[in-house]
Order: C-alpha cells, then structure tokens, then sequence
C-alpha cells in the first residue's frame, strides 16, 4: 500500500478536479485514504467499496471484508457517500462471480449496518435484465466498455447512451449511476 504521504499527494492532486473518489475494497488502504481525507480536511466524498469473491474459500475473506466496510462506513459518516456491495459480481465473465442470492444477503446485511445508500457495481449485461438485486439496493452502479464491444471513438458514447438505456428500461425509476 503507498504510505499517507503519498496518499495524501494523489489526492492532493485529484482534488483539483474531482470531488468524489471510488475505492474498491474495505482494506488498509481505504482506511488510510479516509484518514488523510479527515485529517488534512480534503472534502473529498468517497464512495466506499466492499471487494467480494464467490470462489470456495473466500467465504472469511467476505466477511472480513463487509466488518471493514461498515465500520469504515460509520465511522467515516461525512466523507463517505455511499457503499458498494462488491463490484463485477454478477456478469457473467467474471472470475470472482457470486449468485444474486448472496449478493442480496450482503446488501441486506450491509444496509442494516450502516445509514449511507447502498449499490452494487456491475456490468450493464447484468444491470440490463430484471433483476431482484435492483429491489434491494438504493441505486444501480452500473459499468459500460465500449471498447470491450469493439466501439471506436466516434460510437463509443452512443453505445454507452444505449446501454443506460437498456437498464433504465429493466428498472425504471431507479436512479443508475455511471460507475465505470
């Protein structure tokens, strides 16, 4: 992990342009990035993720994992804006795919532990189906590659149009946020 110095020197530098951050695993390196936001009074907002694996054996790692998120979550209330309950879990391609199932049961136990807005980041090729995941979370984070569609420049934003088009067609009235 870089040190706080050096944390503090990105964010330095990200704050100039950014306000709000995403961090992807409740880990040592979340909690430092939210210690030197608090301490050096940044006003940087994060948005706090929760990295999870539905591999055999990473059931602990899971649990250690959501411990850390809510606690960072709640004891930092007024940087962090909202948790992500694992990211790329559900599409199919991924290597760390858990069943909706078990993504719904740590929302739920994610959502009853904190007071922020919860999500899971996914892919739109998840997001775009009727999910029952979508009932359970605050808003849809929801991942576009025109790239990985074999877009180039010139049509990568209206594939990327078409796609929030197509999850705000699955779960209309839902707010979906642009995670990736």
């Amino acid at each position: 992990f870089p040190t706080q110095a050096q944390i503090l020197e990105d964010l330095t530098i990200l704050k100039k342009n950014w306000k709000l951050i995403r961090l992807y695993g409740a880990d040592q390196h979340s909690q430092d990035v939210l210690e030197v936001i608090q301490h050096k009074k940044l006003g940087v907002k994060v948005l706090l993720g929760i990295w999870l694996d539905g591999r055999p054996g990473y059931e602990s790692k899971n649990a250690e994992q959501i411990a850390t998120g809510i606690r960072l979550a709640n004891q930092y209330k007024k940087i962090v804006l909202a948790v992500s309950v694992g990211n790329e879990i559900l599409v199919s391609w991924s290597d760390h795919q858990l069943t909706e199932e078990k993504a719904t049961d740590y929302v739920a136990q994610v959502k009853n532990a904190v007071k922020c807005p919860v999500t899971v980041a996914d892919d739109f090729i998840y997001w775009r189906q009727q999910t029952k995941l979508a009932e359970h979370v605050d808003f849809i984070t929801m991942h576009a590659y025109p790239i990985w569609g074999r877009e180039d420049i010139d049509t990568a934003m209206a594939s990327t149009i078409k796609d929030y088009e197509s999850v705000r067609k699955a779960h209309p009235g839902k707010t979906i946020v642009l995670g990736e």
